[in-house]
């Protein structure tokens, strides 16, 4: 009897604290060739790093951006969802292996989880003058700029949501502020990356700051079917300016698309 048989066999929870505890006593921890160092310290993180660093599924976003930096420009990158800070590091670790020196990138990770925050605070802190460009900013980020709303948040807080529908199986219920971008970040200025990670609340987002995406040079979403009409998101996208489309990765349910102007 094969062991992925059994373990099919046992509840959810035992198999959850299983890989808690499995993951707690092999400390992952990898120092790259620039000097960034990653930790892998859960099941969720796994996936975010085999799909940030392994499959490279932002990778085409911050090459645009090292593009802009090949030239005279300083560049303004904003994170939402930064959740433990797996796309921060990727580019930190890009614009290093590039050449690209610190003083040249300001990243503001917006994160709603208390539990991300503190690990994405202590990650980022680690990686030398690099820290020095993150700023974080606590908060949700959906349906509205202002107020308290409850969201939904997976026992390893992979998976923070504004959706009941959307929540994963057992979940606790948080509640968290949330953040208006528009005073959050520097105003006026071009954003020359977006990334949009947020767990089914892309479209919201969008309806809710198309100001703000009129500054933005480039994004890249990861679009949760299920829960986010694609062709009301790109309309949305395409009304702001960023009307150019790539698919970087389609898997069924979930799609990561990069979206620039003509």
């Amino acid at each position: 009897m094969s062991i992925q048989f059994l373990a099919r066999l046992l509840p959810a929870p035992f198999i959850r604290q299983a890989q808690a505890a499995l993951f707690s006593i092999l400390r992952l921890r990898w120092t790259l060739t620039t000097g960034i160092s990653l930790e892998v310290l859960s099941r969720t993180e796994w996936t975010l790093y085999n799909d940030i660093f392994v499959d490279g599924e932002y990778d085409a976003a911050i090459r645009a951006v090292i593009q802009l930096l090949s030239g005279c420009h300083n560049v303004l990158v904003v994170d939402l969802g930064a959740n433990v800070g797996f796309f921060g590091l990727r580019i930190f670790h890009m614009l290093s292996s590039a050449g690209i020196s610190t003083d040249r990138l300001r990243v503001f990770a917006i994160e709603p989880s208390p539990d991300n925050l503190g690990e994405l605070r202590r990650r980022i802190q680690q990686q030398g003058k690099w820290a020095n460009c993150v700023t974080i900013v606590p908060g949700l980020v959906g349906e509205k700029k202002y107020g308290t709303a409850a969201f939904f948040e997976s026992h390893n807080h992979g998976v923070s949501t504004l959706l009941g529908s959307f929540k994963y199986p057992g979940a606790r219920k948080i509640a968290a502020k949330f953040v208006d971008l528009d005073r959050a970040l520097p105003q006026g200025e071009p954003v020359h990356l977006l990334k949009c990670d947020i767990e089914g609340a892309e479209l919201e987002f969008v309806r809710n700051y198309g100001l703000l995406l009129h500054r933005v040079e480039i994004a890249i979403f990861e679009v949760h079917h299920a829960v986010c009409d694609i062709e009301h998101l790109k309309h949305e996208l395409a009304a702001a300016g960023l009307s150019r489309e790539r698919i970087v990765t389609d898997r069924g349910n979930t799609s990561v698309r990069l979206y620039t102007r003509e």
